[in-house]
């Protein structure tokens, strides 16, 4: 059984995460055995439309994403500056070959005039069958899913 958080789905959300969600923070999903997993998409128009497929350690996921904040760059890229963009994000390993052809077809070559770069984080908690069938039958598998909902959502934006 699992429970997925997705923050930073959004250009403002992205945004508000790293602005209030500290490293360290993350590190104590981390500790308290939640996932985390970077979810980098790109959207248009309230549609994820390619979602990256690099593989990056979520550390230096959001460090990058972090800095990049920092500098203005997560934000609505106007279609003169995509093949910047992505030729700057496939150089930092932020996407893959696969993913810049996955882009270059949903806005590169399309009539799309911008991109929403989104660089949210999962978080996943998982119980195994045999946890989750315990708790059950102990009748509180679901006073712990709103207890771990509960302390996500204090620690989330």
């Amino acid at each position: 059984m699992k429970l997925s958080l997705y923050a930073g789905d959004t250009v403002t959300q992205a945004k508000e995460f790293y602005n209030s969600v500290s490293k360290s923070k993350v590190q104590l999903f981390r500790n308290g055995s939640w996932e985390t997993k970077p979810n980098l998409h790109f959207g248009y128009i309230r549609r994820h439309l390619v979602w990256s497929s690099a593989q990056i350690q979520w550390d230096d996921y959001y460090d990058y994403w972090y800095r990049a904040n920092q500098n203005g760059r997560i934000r609505q890229y106007r279609q003169p500056e995509f093949t910047g963009l992505f030729d700057q994000l496939l150089c930092d390993k932020q996407i893959t070959n696969h993913d810049r052809a996955q882009l270059d077809q949903a806005f590169v070559n399309t009539n799309r005039d911008h991109v929403n770069v989104c660089p949210g984080m999962a978080f996943v908690y998982t119980w195994d069958a045999a946890d989750a069938s315990h708790l059950d039958n102990q009748g509180s598998f679901e006073s712990d899913v709103r207890h771990k909902l509960d302390s996500a959502m204090r620690n989330l934006p």
